[in-house]
C-alpha cells in the first residue's frame, strides 16, 4: 500500500481555502450584470476552495459532479453568492504555509485539473466535466490540511461534506494502479492523471 496508512486527519469546520487571485476575479464578474454563465463556471473551476463551496451547498440538494451542473441547479446569482461567501470568509489555520507553498498547492490542483479533463476528453474514459472537477479536488487535503500526496485525507473530507460516491471513491483509489482487466474510467482517468504530472 503506498503512503502512509495512518492518515493525519484534524478537525475541520468545512471550509476551504480560496486562492487571493481567484477571489479578485470572483469580485470582478459579480459586479457584472447579467452574470455570465460561461465565466462564472471557469472562475469557479479555476480553484479548489470555490468549487469546494459551490458543489458542497449544491449536493446539499442533489448529487452533482460538475461546477456547470451545481450553478445549472442553484442559478448564477446563488452561485456567485456561496462563492464570494467562501472567497470572503478567512480560512482561519494555514499551518505555517508559505504564501509561495500555497501557490504551489493551487497550481497542483489546476494541473491534476487540466491533466484528468485532457484525457478524459481524448480518450472518452469520464465526461471531461466530470474528470475536471475530480482533478481539481484530487488533492484537497494538501489544499485544506496541508498534506501532500494523500488521497484518503482528500477522500475523507470530500465525502464528510457530503460529496457523490462517485468523485469521492475515484479520489481516495487514485493512488493505486488499476488491475489490467478494469474498464477505463473516472479512476483510471485520475491514476493516469496524477502518475503524468
Amino acid at each position: 500500500m503506498r503512503g502512509n496508512s495512518s492518515i493525519a486527519y484534524s478537525p475541520w469546520d468545512g471550509r476551504f481555502p480560496v486562492y487571493a487571485p481567484v477571489v479578485a476575479l470572483l469580485w470582478r464578474l459579480s459586479e457584472r450584470q447579467p452574470g455570465d454563465t460561461a465565466q462564472l463556471c471557469a472562475t469557479i473551476s479555476s480553484d479548489p476552495g470555490l468549487c469546494g463551496a459551490v458543489l458542497t451547498a449544491a449536493n446539499t440538494v442533489r448529487a452533482v459532479l460538475s461546477i456547470d451542473e451545481a450553478i445549472e441547479l442553484m442559478g448564477t446569482e446563488a452561485a456567485t453568492a456561496i462563492a464570494l461567501s467562501a472567497a470572503l470568509d478567512p480560512f482561519p489555520d494555514t499551518r505555517g504555509c508559505s504564501a509561495a507553498d500555497r501557490t504551489r498547492r493551487w497550481r497542483r490542483a489546476l494541473t491534476g485539473r487540466m491533466m484528468a479533463e485532457t484525457l478524459a476528453s481524448e480518450t472518452g474514459m469520464a465526461l471531461p466535466r466530470i474528470a475536471a472537477t475530480a482533478g481539481l479536488m484530487h488533492d484537497i487535503a494538501g489544499v485544506v490540511l496541508y498534506q501532500d500526496d494523500n488521497a484518503a485525507a482528500s477522500c475523507r473530507l470530500l465525502e464528510d461534506a457530503g460529496w457523490p460516491f462517485r468523485i469521492t471513491e475515484a479520489i481516495r483509489l487514485q493512488p493505486y494502479p488499476p488491475s489490467a482487466e478494469a474498464a477505463p474510467d473516472l479512476r483510471v482517468c485520475l491514476y493516469l492523471s496524477r502518475r503524468l504530472m
